[in-house]
């Protein structure tokens, strides 16, 4: 189990926490270690609070990830939507 936690809940918080999720999801891979977000556990509060309270967590609680090695990579269980269905770009 991977938790990422960030120094606070600002915007620039959360895409620097982005940033490290994409990083070490890239390096997993290219390792051939499985990596399987498990974000129930930050989306339910109580089960937040119980986490952060029993691994003494004191920084902003932002993803749960399964790690493990694993004989190889699947391709995902669904499709991946373009870039372009949720982004605008501006020129």
């Amino acid at each position: 189990w991977l938790i990422i936690t960030s120094n606070g809940n600002s915007v620039a918080d959360w895409i620097n926490t982005g940033r490290l999720y994409q990083h070490i999801h890239l390096l997993c891979t290219q390792q051939k270690i499985g990596f399987q977000p498990m974000n129930q556990i930050v989306e339910e509060e109580k089960f937040k609070k119980e986490v952060i309270k029993q691994l003494k967590i004191n920084k902003e609680f932002q993803f749960v990830v399964r790690i493990g090695y694993v004989d190889r990579i699947p391709t995902p269980v669904s499709p991946r939507r373009p870039i372009e269905d949720f982004t605008r770009f501006n020129q």
